[in-house]
């Protein structure tokens, strides 16, 4: 493994940076880092970040097929309720919002 992409002390010390949690990562940016570490940081910060831009159209359909699929067993008309759809409705459109999809 490169020392470059592990972490070189702590509580992680040996462990992939890819594998640190966000948060962990997050507080480790804020501290004063001498290279090649500082580097690694960084530049696993923005993978992240560009990994985080989700493609709007593949969104869209997981979360139509992921709705259709709970709709299913939740809705009125085919065995469901109406307190089974509410949270299936809600949650959807919070996704939409989320990924910026809303019909």
């Amino acid at each position: 493994m490169n020392s470059m992409s592990t972490m070189p002390f702590g509580r992680y010390r040996g462990q992939l940076l890819s594998l640190l949690s966000h948060e962990y990562l997050q507080w480790l940016r804020t501290l004063d880092l001498r290279e090649p570490l500082k580097t690694a940081i960084a530049e696993e910060w923005r993978a992240r970040r560009n990994l985080a831009k989700p493609d709007r159209i593949t969104a869209r359909a997981l979360i139509d097929a992921g709705y259709r699929q709970l709709a299913k067993s939740a809705h009125p008309d085919l065995g469901g309720t109406t307190a089974a759809m509410q949270p299936v409705n809600n949650t959807v459109e919070w996704l939409r919002r989320q990924v910026g999809v809303l019909t």
